[in-house]
């Protein structure tokens, strides 16, 4: 979605959030407004991850594959990983290609490892890492591609914590498809 900030948004700091409005009154499809409420901690995801080894590398993105889907060659060596998610569109396809994936999809724990592969439907919270805290490296097949999803992946990942400006980093988050349960 594209939006006019002076117009259709509108942001707000309180206490330790942070809510984040999008009006679609220009938008003759959508007649309502969307708010995303962040919930604001002491270090930004993009600093967090860059405290880990994790890693993550496009071996494809949606303009190779025109938007039909994105792959990914993710190394873990956190036990922790990202927080239980889920996505309203994208659906993901791990392959354990070396060690031992923990993947948790929604109540249920699976332990991959190197050959097995697991998917998760969109919609379905799931969460990644390290089954023994050893390297683990998988590849991630995401469809459909998405380019608010790659670019959050990017930013996830970064080195340079300082890479991205507040108003680029909520850009980022309203159009990655990742959400909390």
């Amino acid at each position: 979605m594209i939006m006019n900030r002076e117009k259709d948004s509108s942001t707000s700091v309180s206490g330790e959030f942070l809510q984040f409005t999008i009006s679609n009154a220009n938008n003759k499809h959508l007649n309502h407004c969307r708010t995303i409420i962040f919930i604001l901690r002491p270090f930004s995801i993009n600093r967090y991850m860059t405290t880990t080894k994790d890693t993550v590398k496009f071996l494809k993105t949606h303009s190779d594959t025109k938007g039909e889907y994105n792959l990914l060659h993710v190394e873990i060596y956190s036990g922790a990983g990202p927080p239980l998610h889920y996505h309203k569109v994208i659906s993901h396809k791990f392959n354990v290609v070396e060690g031992e994936l923990r993947l948790q999809v929604d109540d249920t724990l699976h332990i991959l490892n190197a050959g097995d592969e697991l998917e998760v439907p969109a919609m379905v919270p799931h969460r990644e890492s390290s089954a023994s805290g050893k390297k683990v490296v998988c590849h991630i097949e995401s469809r459909p591609a998405h380019k608010g999803y790659e670019d959050f992946i990017k930013m996830t990942y970064s080195t340079d914590p300082d890479a991205y400006t507040e108003e680029e980093q909520m850009e980022i988050y309203v159009n990655a498809d990742t959400y909390k349960p």
